[in-house]
């Protein structure tokens, strides 16, 4: 008897791999590949002011929980440079802010660190990769939620983990502010949007807690409540009337900024300014207005071709509207706002220009 041909029924099919498991792979292997592309910092060494801001500041620096704690009334009232006043003059005599930048979070941030890693740059450098493999986490969340597609949110995601602009934050250790502010804005928005869809009050008050967070970590979260009215504006509820969404829009906005104000009167307390001060501008209105557009310009290039890369990008100030470095740009602008004009009838490309433009406004100053 010959032997019997194996049919269908008796081939062992191959299981299906679950939706929600290709989702945890996908996700650890972008996490992977981005602790992967800064593994090599790990062996680098304190470079520029991390030498001064980490080395030498004894505001940050405690032999013991109990002293880090003592000092989080200087932390939370003075400027973020203000170790320098303590060891360079009596700063009962000094007369104001060395510096406009207040950021209290980050200062405690760093005051956890220096228990934890003292003066051993290998932690350090450790946590700069963990705090952007966390930014990294959001903005796979966060693109996932909004566009439902498992495969633009991974490539998206990626892209931003491992963009060489990157390095510019993740391996110079006192460059963390950025990611770290990313830490926080990025959940803040990402509970948002379960807000608005589950209705959970707990969802908006933890949104509102990480926003406050982020707002005393770096100045450049202020924009968020602007996006939040942009965002209920042009995004969501497209097929209500514009007046049923202005609702919304100013009500949500008000929420995110009330907390803003308080970031501001704190600021004030702490600097004696809210927004800016004159000991630190000294560039007309006019100069800045013509300078904007080439600044735009240098972070659209700088995604699409990031060289020479740098901890500061210095834009010398165009000082006349003839100026070819003010009117090429300009022109440059308009042609692209036409071009992204033709992709209004998109709601993800609406959401990234928004993103992009939007959160770029508190650092054109």
């Amino acid at each position: 008897m010959g032997k019997k041909k194996r049919t269908n029924s008796q081939t062992p099919e191959r299981p299906i791999e679950p939706p929600i498991m290709r989702r945890k792979w996908i996700l650890a292997l972008i996490l992977g590949v981005t602790f992967l592309t800064f593994a090599n910092t790990l062996g680098h060494g304190f470079a520029y002011d991390d030498k001064t801001f980490i080395l030498q500041n004894q505001l940050i620096q405690s032999s013991s929980l109990g002293e880090a704690v003592s000092k989080l009334p200087i932390v939370l009232t003075k400027e973020l440079w203000f170790y320098r006043v303590m060891q360079d003059k009596d700063p009962n005599k000094d007369t104001g802010p060395t510096t406009p930048y207040y950021r209290p979070a980050f200062s405690i941030f760093q005051m956890i660190c220096w228990l934890l890693f003292q003066a051993q740059p290998f932690g350090w450098h450790l946590m700069n990769i963990l705090v952007h493999m966390l930014a990294v986490y959001f903005v796979f969340l966060i693109v996932e939620y909004i566009s439902k597609d498992l495969k633009l949110s991974a490539i998206a995601s990626l892209v931003f983990a491992i963009h060489p602009l990157r390095t510019e934050s993740v391996a110079w250790i006192c460059g963390i502010s950025d990611p770290f502010l990313a830490a926080f804005l990025l959940p803040s928005f990402y509970l948002y949007l379960r807000y608005r869809d589950e209705g959970k009050p707990r969802l908006l008050l933890c949104s509102l807690g990480l926003f406050l967070i982020a707002a005393f970590t770096k100045e450049p979260a202020v924009a968020l409540p602007v996006f939040i009215g942009a965002y209920e504006l042009f995004i969501l509820n497209q097929d209500k009337p514009v007046r049923e969404r202005l609702k919304p829009a100013v009500k949500y906005s008000l929420c995110f900024l009330f907390v803003s104000i308080l970031y501001f009167l704190a600021r004030y307390y702490a600097l004696g300014f809210a927004v800016n001060n004159a000991n630190f501008k000294s560039y007309s209105t006019i100069g800045i207005l013509m300078t904007i557009p080439i600044v735009i310009w240098k972070y659209v290039l700088l995604m699409i071709w990031p060289v020479n890369l740098s901890l500061f990008h210095a834009t010398p100030l165009i000082k006349s509207p003839l100026d070819v470095e003010f009117i090429v740009p300009f022109l440059a602008l308009i042609g692209l706002a036409f071009a992204l004009w033709r992709l209004r009838g998109n709601a993800l490309a609406r959401f990234a220009i928004m993103w992009f433009g939007i959160n770029l406004l508190p650092v054109l100053n």
